[in-house]
């Protein structure tokens, strides 16, 4: 379903990660510095890979102020009193969804004591616990998370994404530095991409053959 650059990407978020999950259940947060720079559609991506690969795998969407498509019409938060009823199981995929904004899961609020009780016990039942956060740029609450997680990815926009930013974010935040593991670079012109390469690198040559466009990610973890 996703064209080779797309899937590389994926490949490559998972090689990164790979000394994480095989100490136990890695939770990994998925950031971008700007809203809708692609980053809940790796998120979700990147999870139902992991879940096809027989991973067992929660994705929890903290990224309750951005309007997208795909994630919150298949997370329907239940008035139970676990946030395991709470969460919804993608029927296809076998992915396991859980929406931050449920009661169960903190009412949104990501520093709550009910947040940190669902990240606690998912260890152990999950092998992945992928969280969609909210962008840097506008609010901080990607912040308060980040001491229960174990690494981050950040998505970045071809093109869009000043770099200037990023560093600025990092300069400002020296342990969200320490704490991101691979940056994914999205949406790549891959037409354009072999001016900003070496004469022999690889990138002129890899996807020639391959005719599909991702619909978002296009890059790889650096």
């Amino acid at each position: 379903r996703w064209g080779a650059p797309y899937a590389e990407a994926l490949k490559s978020a998972r090689l990164v990660l790979q000394p994480i999950s095989d100490r136990g259940t890695a939770v990994v947060g998925v950031l971008s510095v700007l809203p809708n720079e692609g980053k809940s559609t790796f998120a979700l991506s990147f999870a139902e890979m992991l879940t096809a690969m027989g991973s067992r795998v929660l994705l929890l969407d903290a990224d309750l102020g951005e309007e997208r498509s795909g994630i919150p019409a298949r997370i329907m938060p239940s008035q139970q009193g676990d946030w395991r009823n709470a969460a919804t199981t993608d029927l296809e995929t076998g992915l396991v969804m859980l929406s931050a904004g449920a009661p169960e899961a903190g009412g949104g609020d990501l520093s709550s004591i009910a947040m940190q009780k669902v990240l606690a016990e998912a260890r152990g039942q999950f092998d992945y616990v992928i969280i969609d956060l909210p962008a840097l740029g506008p609010v901080i609450d990607a912040l308060s998370v980040l001491p229960l997680t174990d690494a981050s990815v950040l998505v970045t926009e071809w093109g869009k994404t000043p770099r200037r930013l990023v560093r600025n974010v990092f300069e400002r935040e020296p342990e969200l530095a320490d704490h991101v593991v691979g940056v994914v670079l999205n949406k790549v012109d891959l037409g354009t991409l072999p001016k900003f390469t070496d004469i022999g690198g690889m990138e002129r040559f890899a996807y020639r053959g391959d005719t599909r466009v991702a619909k978002d990610t296009e890059g790889a973890p650096n």
